[in-house]
């Protein structure tokens, strides 16, 4: 009898435990779809000449893309409605395509690439239309901490070089040595001084040689990325300022 009466206690917890766990696991999935929705519904109410910091996911090149095809990128920080609700947060995707290609040749002295990004996609998979115009294009940020580190160790032998090349006396080296440290900051790169993105930066910073302009046909944003000296190139990681052009 009382075997009977542990084993009926046992499996009423037991019942009530998978209930709870089903509850619980109810209100989750409830919660998450109440969230998308709210996302959804907050990206088609971003107001107009909101910005996006995004960076791309894979490079695009005048010499290998064609009309049609599909350039991707990811937020590189949350983008909120004026109500507060995250409507895209870090890592979404904004998707676009090219269209339109010019490469380098001795007929054609421009290259270019025309681009469009129309759509985000939520969390849930959802596809939102969202006309967004290049603001600002520039090169990929040091983030990554030994990125930082091979920096800093750069500045680090450039100062020690510079220091040598000082104390070293003519005669047994100096001037070698003051020859290479000028010859290594004539070769530094200007870009390297470049400012990280904000939602104000305009035009092309930090990548030498390439221009870009943008027109606004309705609802269609294509921003032309063109270049006098070199095929066009955008690599991945490259950071763009996008602006919501909806109206």
């Amino acid at each position: 009898m009382r075997r009977i009466l542990v084993s009926v206690l046992t499996g009423i917890l037991l019942t009530e435990a998978s209930l709870g766990q089903g509850g619980t696991a109810s209100q989750l999935t409830i919660r998450s779809s109440n969230r998308n929705r709210a996302q959804a519904t907050a990206a088609t109410k971003l107001e107009d000449g909101t910005t996006i910091h995004v960076s791309l996911i894979k490079p695009v090149d005048a010499r290998k893309n064609k009309a049609g095809d599909e350039v991707m990128a990811k937020t590189e920080w949350d983008v909120s409605s004026e109500d507060g609700v995250v409507v895209l947060p870090v890592g979404s995707m904004i998707v676009g395509h090219i269209t339109g290609v010019s490469v380098r040749s001795r007929e054609h002295k421009v290259s270019a690439l025309g681009i469009v990004f129309d759509r985000a996609i939520l969390m849930d998979g959802t596809n939102v239309s969202m006309p967004l115009a290049i603001q600002a294009i520039s090169r990929a940020q040091a983030r990554d901490a030994s990125e930082v580190e091979d920096a800093l160790a750069t500045r680090g032998e450039k100062r020690a070089l510079a220091m040598r090349a000082m104390a070293t006396p003519a005669s047994m080296g100096g001037i070698m040595l003051r020859d290479v440290l000028a010859r290594m900051n004539a070769a530094a790169n200007p870009a390297d001084a470049t400012l990280p993105l904000t939602s104000s930066s305009q035009g092309v910073l930090g990548l030498p040689n390439l221009y870009f302009s943008a027109e606004v046909s309705g609802a269609t944003n294509v921003s032309l990325v063109s270049s006098k000296n070199t095929n066009v190139r955008l690599n991945s990681g490259t950071e763009m300022i996008l602006r919501l052009n909806a109206r």
